[in-house]
């Protein structure tokens, strides 16, 4: 048995105005998951100005409140972040937002962070993934880029991909990374009947 884990700890600099909405998106994740959702905590933050703004109902699902701000996670039933948000002031009057943790939904937090902080795009973090147990496969990692228009996800098999198709002569990078995730595939199989056995 063995527990993996998805890790970032990075600073995104920001106004006072963005880093409230951030936080105030991380505490209704929370609330949500929590099955909190009608809360009076969770009322005073559909009701701030600037969430409301932010992430209004959806017009297909005006009877759920959160119905919009949903929209940022990756799983409908799922709504965690899997990390935490500090607040720290500057001197210059901007915030840093400190944000780490170790089970991170990567593209859920790029979301959020998209919507809440236009003035810090665009903007770049990383997260490691790996394992208490040194299993093949288990660790590796990635980038994200959010930009006001999109979100773009690098996984360290997409950089291996693209440098083995660069050293294969291989033109179609995409192929080369699906050669080598189904490499890899094969191997957790293997690792598997193995620990079976």
């Amino acid at each position: 048995m063995s527990n993996s884990y998805v890790a970032t700890a990075f600073v995104v600099t920001t106004t006072k105005a963005e880093a409230h909405l951030a936080r105030l998106c991380f505490t209704a994740s929370e609330l949500l998951g929590d099955g909190n959702e009608t809360s009076a905590h969770a009322s005073a933050i559909l009701h701030d100005p600037l969430f409301a703004v932010t992430y209004p109902p959806l017009p297909t699902h005006a009877d759920d409140p959160w119905s919009g701000f949903k929209t940022v996670f990756e799983d409908e039933d799922y709504f965690g972040l899997g990390c935490t948000i500090e607040v720290e002031p500057r001197e210059n009057g901007s915030v840093d937002l400190w944000i780490a943790g170790h089970q991170i939904q990567v593209e859920t937090v790029a979301r959020v962070l998209q919507r809440s902080c236009p003035s810090a795009l665009p903007l770049a973090f990383e997260w490691a993934c790996y394992s208490d147990r040194l299993r093949r496969d288990a660790f590796g990692g990635g980038y994200a880029i959010v930009a006001a228009d999109h979100i773009q996800l690098v996984t360290t098999a997409d950089l291996i991909g693209r440098a083995l198709a660069g050293l294969n002569g291989i033109a179609d990078e995409h192929d080369q990374a699906i050669r080598y995730a189904r490499s890899h595939e094969a191997d957790k199989g293997r690792d598997q009947r193995t620990d079976v056995a």
